[in-house]
């Protein structure tokens, strides 16, 4: 998939600051097509083969039963690959939605950021998951998953037919608390679990402006029409960074989960080469500065 972007790495970056040229360089469309590549190499990663085979799952099970019962009867130690794979999906999903979308031509952030934050959300919870390969440390935070997923879903009700998966996930959550797995494990609101897992991209910072599209802002929404109404170019530049940023995002979820599936074979260079244009776009925009583009 480097071919997309096969002039960036063989010719460097545009030298004029010409919004012709920089297009030329960083297409929208080009990266839609990359973002769609990468989203079939996460979904192959989600849906290899686990590490963890099914006699050691039950043995693990038995493990946990002493000191957490019911663990066997929802097999927990399953329960983080399950939900991992569940999540990079559902974040690969998103992604190939963002390509498509960026194919179609679309230069406006709106629906970009929208699909982005959900992205985002998927990719720091599989991080959250895999961060640790302690299997106790793994299955109480899927627990916590589970948990939260219930509780969202009114599981508390007793009218609820998720009441007695609920009550029984809880009484799991505790015992594993009473072990030690408590506050350390928590899991965080989506806010910080994104500023978490993605604090050296910014996360947080990308994960609040995502939020002022998806929910009404009248002053986010001014802004994008303003933008237009002058030439648009701000807007399409938003759009490539907002696409390539959670493309980076579920690319990381991607890697965090290797090393618990059997998917060695797996071409991952796709995922590898957003790192590079996104270096190279980043310093293109550094150097173009606040002069901006001259035509």
């Amino acid at each position: 998939m480097r071919r997309v972007f096969e002039h960036v790495f063989r010719r460097g970056k545009p030298r004029k600051n010409s919004f012709a040229e920089y297009e030329q360089y960083f297409p929208l469309r080009g990266l839609g097509v990359h973002c769609e590549a990468v989203a079939h190499t996460v979904n192959e990663i989600a849906c290899s083969p686990r590490l963890l085979t099914a006699e050691e799952a039950d043995s693990l099970d038995i493990e946990f039963e002493s000191k957490i019962r019911g663990a066997q009867k929802w097999e927990i130690s399953r329960l983080a690959d399950d939900l991992s794979a569940a999540s990079l999906q559902t974040a690969g999903g998103i992604l190939h939605s963002l390509g498509l979308l960026l194919n179609s031509d679309i230069r406006y952030p709106l629906t970009p950021s929208i699909l982005a934050r959900s992205a985002l959300e998927n990719s720091a919870l599989v991080m959250y998951l895999n961060e640790d390969a302690d299997p106790w440390i793994r299955t109480v935070r899927a627990v916590n998953v589970v948990v939260n997923g219930y509780e969202k879903s009114g599981g508390r009700n007793n009218e609820s037919p998720y009441s007695e998966a609920t009550a029984d996930h809880i009484k799991m959550k505790q015992a594993f608390a009473s072990q030690g797995y408590g506050k350390s494990q928590k899991l965080l609101n989506y806010t910080d679990l994104v500023a978490e897992y993605f604090d050296g991209f910014q996360g947080g910072e990308m994960y609040s402006r995502f939020n002022r599209s998806v929910h009404h802002n009248v002053v986010r929404q001014i802004e994008l029409a303003l933008a237009q109404d002058r030439d648009g170019r701000q807007n399409a530049v938003e759009t490539f960074e907002i696409a390539i940023r959670a493309a980076i995002a579920v690319g990381a979820a991607a890697f965090s989960l290797q090393e618990f599936r059997h998917c060695s074979g797996i071409d991952v260079d796709p995922i590898h080469a957003l790192r590079d244009v996104f270096e190279d776009w980043t310093s293109y925009l550094d150097h173009l500065g606040k002069k901006g583009f001259f035509d």
